[in-house]
């Protein structure tokens, strides 16, 4: 199937191709796999890729062979994206939730639950299932969903700050709930109760309630920097801003399976942070998301961006998934660099223009380039100062 066919059949409307299989999963780790056994991803360097630019008409084939190639200049440090480290990256990089002994302990239990497919599913509130159930419908009406969400002010609000804060304002501000929630589109609403579900289960969870708000206010600061991406580098703002919302939602399926065991809470250490978690999350988070993508009938390219906005590179995307992998790259850009604005957890020295998602899309580090990313610190601080989440 072309590419421009698949972006009419699947991105266009609120409606998704479901006949095409998202990319697959990397497989469960071994349920006797220990702390120690984990490590981070090497990038190789040696992918061969084909990819279109959509805006163009043109066609790349690029190939790999030195992504980190030096290409900084004496410039690059006037400019944001080149940036020398989070202060305290260092000091939490080694830190760890539980005891070594207890650690390796979480992990085996993770694995097994991940291989068993028992992973946890978040319940949504009452008051919240008679919207979900509409949503469901092909035949539902926008303003019987507003004047639900309207029972409830802080939701409410939410939506209306969402609308505003997202790439979807077009220049305006947004004040009633019916058109707000018309231009977010069924799928992004469904994603904003999910995690407005998720943050109220976790607001009262002393031990997890503040890692849980915090990626949560992660993945919106990704939204809204992938929405803003889109504007040149995908064809569907919308559909990257969903994407976003939801990269991370394998990091809360974990937190809520380790919440729900009493041996696992009281052997917390105290005032534990996302970055400590980083050995449980990291090979995990990815499939557990996934598993918690295909629970909520989530569309085929959100579920091979939650799965392969890490290590896209050892997934194998045929020709006709390239926009799959292209969705992938940008959250993972996004992802980057929300880190670097202080969305999310410390980030070392960093130049994205070093970055494998940025060299895959293409993104050429000349003046247009970088005007189009100046705006972006600016954006976010703006687009997320009254984030309900």
């Amino acid at each position: 199937m072309g590419i421009l066919k698949r972006i009419l059949t699947r991105v266009v409307t609120d409606g998704f191709d479901h006949e095409d299989k998202p990319a697959t999963p990397p497989k469960a780790s071994n349920a006797e796999e220990t702390a120690t056994d984990d490590c981070l991803y090497e990038y190789t360097g040696s992918t061969q890729i084909n990819l279109k630019t959509l805006f163009k008409g043109q066609e790349f084939s690029r190939y790999r062979d030195n992504p980190y190639r030096e290409i900084e200049d004496k410039n690059d440090n006037n400019y944001w994206w080149c940036y020398d480290g989070s202060p305290d990256y260092d000091s939490t990089r080694q830190e760890i939730p539980y005891s070594p002994e207890k650690l390796t302990e979480v992990i085996r239990h993770l694995n097994l639950k991940i291989e068993a497919g028992n992973i946890p599913v978040f319940s949504v509130p009452q008051h919240l299932y008679k919207v979900m159930g509409l949503l469901s419908r092909d035949d539902f009406d926008y303003g019987e969903i507003a004047m639900l969400i309207e029972q409830s002010p802080a939701l409410a609000g939410m939506f209306i700050n969402s609308i505003n804060s997202a790439i979807y304002n077009r220049g305006f501000a947004i004040s009633e709930l019916r058109p707000a929630l018309s231009r977010l589109g069924k799928n992004n609403i469904r994603a904003l109760l999910q995690l407005y579900s998720i943050k109220v289960g976790f607001a009262d969870d002393k031990c997890f309630g503040a890692i849980a708000a915090g990626i949560i206010h992660h993945s919106y600061a990704v939204a809204v920097i992938a929405s803003y991406l889109s504007q040149r580098f995908f064809p569907d703002p919308s559909l990257a801003f969903l994407a976003g919302l939801l990269h991370d939602i394998g990091k809360l399926g974990i937190l809520k399976e380790l919440s729900l065991n009493r041996d696992f809470r009281d052997n917390l250490k105290e005032k534990p942070n996302e970055y400590m978690f980083e050995k449980i999350f990291i090979n995990r988070h990815e499939k557990v998301g996934h598993f918690l993508g295909e629970k909520w009938h989530m569309d085929p390219l959100s579920l091979a961006a939650i799965a392969a906005h890490h290590n896209f590179w050892e997934h194998c995307f045929a020709e006709e998934d390239q926009l799959d992998y292209h969705l992938c790259l940008i959250i993972n850009l996004s992802d980057t660099i929300a880190r670097i604005l202080g969305k999310g957890k410390p980030i070392a020295k960093t130049n994205i223009f070093r970055e494998p998602a940025t060299i895959d899309l293409c993104i050429e580090k000349d003046f247009s380039t970088i005007e189009f990313l100046n705006d972006l610190p600016e954006i976010v601080r703006m687009k997320t100062a009254n984030q309900i989440f």
